[in-house]
């Protein structure tokens, strides 16, 4: 995955807006990415930095704000946010396949 400034990283639990790339944590003694953490539930921690070294990188993903495709198939699902925009939330639904359309 491809992480830059300004991209919006999740590992399933917990979601980073990006806003800086680190060359060495001092913390984690490791190159990698910094930024601002955002909810994903009502009652979660807002506005902490936390940070994602390179070798770990590769466990997280963009936050998809459209519909896309879940592994194992029949479900899509996407982040919007919440009333207020406090914490981001996970919409899931079936995948409905349109007909086929016939040729004229």
């Amino acid at each position: 995955m491809e992480i830059q400034a300004g991209s919006t990283i999740t590992n399933g639990s917990t979601a980073i807006r990006v806003d800086r790339r680190v060359d060495r944590h001092p913390r984690w003694n490791a190159p990698g990415w910094e930024g601002v953490v955002i909810a994903m539930e009502e009652f979660a921690s807002r506005n902490v930095r936390d940070f994602v070294p390179d070798y770990l990188a590769s466990s997280w993903w963009h936050v998809p704000f459209e519909w896309r495709p879940v592994t194992g198939g029949g479900l899509e699902e996407r982040y919007v946010w919440s009333r207020g925009y406090r914490y981001l939330q996970r919409e899931v639904r079936q995948i409905v396949e349109l007909p086929e359309q016939e040729s004229i």
